[in-house]
């Protein structure tokens, strides 16, 4: 990889809407190639030699380090990518999922777990060291931290918890891209001497790399990266609570009627057989107390 002297972003829009991609065919894809110029590399800096790649949905804070991959020179890189969504339930009974980009301030863009934790981690730093720390994002009018402030640094970075420091919770809207890498040498044999030919837009450095120069030299200056979607089709995962009030109620009136034989008709018979009972004792109390009534005035005629 190149020192971080000479690394430049290079940001490329593949877009998906139905339009600008409509084959997944890999004649259809992106394909780029790039001059990396190892001359330029330092020796302490840079012990690998290639391009970092990283496929991330627009609006985020790329992450190369932690979600990149490698494209070697004097190979093409295939990459063959599908792209999934996950929504989430932002109440506590749920994910208690977010969307808030305020918790990661200091990473702007769309709100992702992993920004979230570094921002956290580096206001931390900011707070503890009055300085920030170079392995994350130093926000603008803030100072880098250097040797003399490498002992409270260090003290943060052995006991920072990300878990008990941070308050880091789901994204309720998470766009993910997969991808499956394959590599093939490049370029060819046969190939080569068209790639090679003199072309009117290229710089003079890259003719100078490219012209009187062996096929070996070649191939340790260039990578080609090729990327294409693998299917159109995408992967849509939604959280749904796994039981509401209705299916609560419903629930308790199953297992009523499994276990105990109980239904609305049932209720309904149960409640005419009480009233029944009910009348008849009625009657037979009353007509226990109008013979009752009666027998005195029968002994009385005697």
């Amino acid at each position: 990889m190149a020192s971080p002297s000479t690394i430049r972003n290079l940001a490329f829009n593949f877009f998906y809407d139905g339009q600008t991609i409509k084959d997944e065919d890999i004649l259809t894809s992106l394909t780029l190639s790039f001059f990396v110029n190892q001359e330029n590399y330092l020796p302490l800096l840079a012990n690998e030699a290639g391009m970092r790649v990283l496929l991330h949905r627009q609006g985020e804070t790329p992450q190369m380090v932690d979600h990149g991959f490698n494209a070697a020179t004097g190979l093409r890189t295939s990459v063959a990518m599908s792209y999934s969504t996950t929504t989430r339930l932002a109440d506590a009974h749920y994910s208690n999922c977010t969307s808030d980009n305020r918790l990661n301030d200091i990473y702007p863009g769309n709100y992702s777990r992993l920004a979230c934790y570094k921002s956290c981690a580096q206001r931390l730093t900011l707070n503890e060291c009055g300085c920030g720390n170079i392995a994350f994002r130093i926000p603008r009018r803030e100072p880098a931290c250097n040797s003399t402030n490498w002992d409270c640094v260090y003290e943060i970075e052995q006991n920072f918890d990300y878990e008990k420091n941070c308050t880091c919770p789901l994204p309720c809207d998470e766009h993910q891209y997969h991808y499956t890498l394959s590599t093939a040498e490049w370029p060819s044999i046969n190939f080569e001497p068209l790639w090679t030919s003199p072309r009117e837009y290229e710089s003079e450095l890259l003719k100078t790399a490219i012209e009187n120069q062996t096929r070996e030299r070649i191939k340790r200056e260039f990578v080609s990266v090729n990327i294409y979607f693998d299917t159109l089709f995408h992967i849509e995962y939604h959280e749904k609570a796994s039981m509401t009030l209705e299916d609560l109620i419903g629930s308790i009136g199953g297992h009523l009627g499994l276990w105990i034989g109980m239904s609305v008709i049932s209720f309904v018979e149960i409640f005419e057989l009480i009233a029944g009972l009910c009348a008849a004792c009625g009657k037979y109390f009353h007509k226990r107390r109008s013979e009752s009534s009666d027998s005195p005035d029968a002994e009385t005629e005697m």
